[in-house]
This record gives structure tokens, C-alpha cells and sequence, in this order.
């Protein structure tokens, strides 16, 4: 019974429940593996192109959990003084399917001993209902009508990134245009996420590689996270971090070289809900080509 309400709970918020508010910005806990994702002003930072690819699932013990997959790509261009780069997600939550493509336009300012990075984000969404899964009680209903056929959306955000040495620091903003999705009832929110991240040096080849990101909406809503993974001789990482009104997570990385890497992660409620068997799991698979000034993403 709880699973129905709660599936109930997020078809509602989309078709437009006035007192209900839902997840519309994807979680990841595998932020630091490639910061594109969270950031388009990181585009191009790699020095070469770059890409990545996530899945992850949520609440694994639900059916209709959400179900995400982003697929991402950036590259320099002009010398290192612009990135471009783009990001493709697809989405299920119960009957809600959502997929989003944006592209970002990234300028690179090296300051002195540091680098200032801007980024213009431009895109879409599309999002429908798979009426398979439903057993729509009311056919006469107006929000079934309406949400026949997928609706689309337009997307504009913008980003900032800061680097020095070891140290980065960036915001990005989705959505402020808060478009709706063709004149329906869900109306995009402004999304903000800000990250913050340093890499400490222990031995030779080890660091301890400590992150933060934080979310708001619109709405009003707002979560932080904070991660601390140790790499060991630049090939093996293992960590644990904690998301506020959530719990625990796990997270080990392997880099196989400098070229591709691997990591996985396990969130757990540490909530008094934790009975609702609220488990996430992520996979991320990453590629750097090779080039003549690859950067390999282990150092900034």
C-alpha cells in the first residue's frame, strides 16, 4: 500500500497535484568522476574530448522507482579557450518517462595562477506518460486528455567554474526560463547546484579527494551532500559520504589508466524511514582520449 502512494504521490505532482512538490533534478552521488555532468562549465577542461556514461536506481525496493541514464560529452576547442559539450538523459518514475538534451557553450579565462570558466546551457525536454502501466479509473478526466501525447519544453541554464591547483569551486543554473511543458500543468522550476571540491596530496601517489554539492529549487527545496574517497597510488579509490534529509553512501572508484575509469556506489537511509527500503545504486563508466596535452582526470 505504501508503494501505490507513493507512486500515486509522483503522478500526481506531475499532472499537476497543487500541494505536492517531487524530484525534478536527477541525484548523483558520483559527481567528482566527471564534473561536466553537474557543471557545464567544466566543458573542455579535460583537454581532450571526454566522455561518460551513468546509470542509476533509486529506491530499489519500489516498483515505478525512478530509473535514470545520462549519457555526456565535452571537448576543448580554439586551444583550450572554449568548451563545448553535451548532455543526454533519460528518465522513468512509475508511467513518467522524461528524456532532456542540452548543449553548453563554455569560455575559458586564465587568470594567474588559476582558470574562470563561463557556460551558456541551451536545450529540451520531453516527457510523456506510458498509460500501459496505468489503469486510469476516470477516461474523461482532463489531465488524461491532455497528457495523450509526450509534451516538450525548452531549457535555458548557465554556469561558472573556478580552479586553482587542487581547489575548484562552481554554480549552475537550469531552468530559468521555467518554461511549462506546452501549456500543461507542470511547470519547470530554477534549479541551482553549487559544487566545491579539494584534493589533497598525501603520499606520492595517493590523495584524499574531499567534494560537496548542494541543491535548491524554486519551490523552496534543498538538499547537501559532502563526499571523501581515498585514491590509492592513483588507481584504486575507496570512500563514504552523507546526504542531509537522506543518509549514507558508499562509493569506490578503479582508474585502469588514464584513459578509462570505473565507479560504483550504494546509498542507504540512515532515516526513520529506512524501513521503506529507500536504496540507491549508480554505475559510471568514463573515457578520456588520448591527445597530446590529455589531462587525466585524477588531478585538476
Amino acid at each position: 500500500m505504501i508503494r501505490n502512494y507513493i507512486i500515486i504521490a509522483l503522478l500526481m505532482s506531475t499532472f499537476g497535484g497543487s500541494d505536492l512538490l517531487a524530484q525534478q533534478e536527477w541525484i548523483y552521488t558520483q559527481f567528482g568522476m566527471n564534473l561536466f555532468d553537474c557543471n557545464a562549465a567544466y566543458a573542455g577542461q579535460h583537454e581532450t574530448t571526454s566522455l561518460g556514461l551513468r546509470h542509476r536506481q533509486q529506491w530499489t525496493g519500489f516498483e515505478g522507482r525512478p530509473i535514470a541514464n545520462l549519457l555526456s560529452v565535452h571537448l576543448p576547442l580554439a586551444k583550450n579557450k572554449i568548451g563545448v559539450g553535451a548532455r543526454l538523459m533519460h528518465e522513468n518514475i512509475g508511467a513518467r518517462q522524461s528524456t532532456s538534451l542540452s548543449g553548453a557553450f563554455a569560455y575559458r579565462l586564465r587568470l594567474k595562477q588559476s582558470t574562470l570558466n563561463f557556460s551558456l546551457i541551451i536545450g529540451f525536454s520531453r516527457m510523456g506518460v506510458n498509460w500501459s502501466k496505468l489503469n486510469v479509473m476516470d477516461q474523461d478526466d482532463a489531465q488524461v486528455g491532455l497528457w495523450q501525447d509526450p509534451r516538450w519544453s525548452t531549457n535555458i541554464g548557465a554556469a561558472i567554474f573556478y580552479t586553482r591547483k587542487n581547489l575548484y569551486a562552481g554554480m549552475e543554473a537550469l531552468q530559468l526560463n521555467q518554461a511549462d511543458f506546452q501549456n500543461s500543468s507542470f511547470e519547470q522550476q530554477i534549479q541551482l547546484k553549487g559544487i566545491l571540491g579539494y584534493h589533497l596530496k598525501v603520499r606520492a601517489d595517493d590523495q584524499l579527494q574531499m567534494a560537496a554539492l548542494g541543491r535548491w529549487s524554486s519551490i523552496g527545496m534543498w538538499q547537501v551532500e559532502a563526499t571523501a574517497l581515498y585514491l590509492k597510488n592513483n588507481r584504486i579509490g575507496l570512500g563514504m559520504g552523507y546526504r542531509s534529509q537522506f543518509g549514507a553512501m558508499v562509493l569506490g572508484q578503479i582508474h585502469f589508466s588514464s584513459y578509462f575509469r570505473l565507479g560504483l556506489s550504494y546509498d542507504f537511509s540512515t532515516q526513520a524511514t529506512q524501513q521503506l527500503d529507500e536504496r540507491s545504486f549508480e554505475i559510471f563508466l568514463g573515457y578520456t582520449m588520448r591527445g597530446e596535452k590529455t589531462k587525466s582526470v585524477r588531478y585538476l
